[in-house]
């Protein structure tokens, strides 16, 4: 995908995170290979993907590293299990930590504080939560994946382009 801006000046550092947000939302519905949302039931907010890119943004702001980790379920859950999944995984978050269901039925989870040296056993221990609440449901964690970013460290594109499953190359 490309964007084109039609102004003179030089794009700022903003604009090319918004850019990269729209493009990476429309990467991820183009590989889509599942259906994202259950048919029967509306999702009740907008999908995640639209808010990491500023989540990741203000915490790097603060001087914070954060790590993006994301779980792949199968089969998808629908809006109604997600959201029980995500509330039970809300119980073991820290404050600054935020969770949602990302377009494609991923769930992903925003974890401030957390290096890339502390992110695999954090990853692991969210996963284990997440598949007690999971199995009860019929629904089983299939993949994982997580991407880190430190304060200072260039960009090279969205966190969710990096912390892509294996499943979904």
């Amino acid at each position: 995908f490309e964007i084109e801006r039609l102004a003179a000046s030089p794009w700022t550092p903003i604009e090319h995170a918004q850019a990269r947000s729209v493009a990476d939302v429309l990467e991820a519905w183009v590989e889509r290979r599942e259906p994202a949302i259950d048919p029967d039931v509306a999702p009740a907010t907008p999908p995640f993907d639209q808010s990491i890119d500023d989540h990741v943004a203000r915490t790097l702001a603060r001087g914070e590293a954060i790590t993006l980790a994301v779980f792949s379920c199968d089969p998808v859950p629908t809006t109604r299990q997600a959201e029980a999944l995500l509330t039970e995984a809300r119980r073991v978050l820290r404050g600054g930590d935020d969770a949602g269901r990302l377009a494609d039925g991923r769930l992903a989870f925003l974890l401030t504080q957390t290096t890339a040296s502390q992110a695999p056993v954090v990853t692991r221990r969210l996963k284990a939560h997440l598949a007690r609440g999971a199995a009860a449901a019929g629904i089983a964690i299939v993949d994982e994946a997580f991407a880190t970013r430190m304060p200072g460290q260039d960009a090279g594109g969205g966190l969710l382009v990096e912390a892509r499953p294996r499943g979904h190359a």
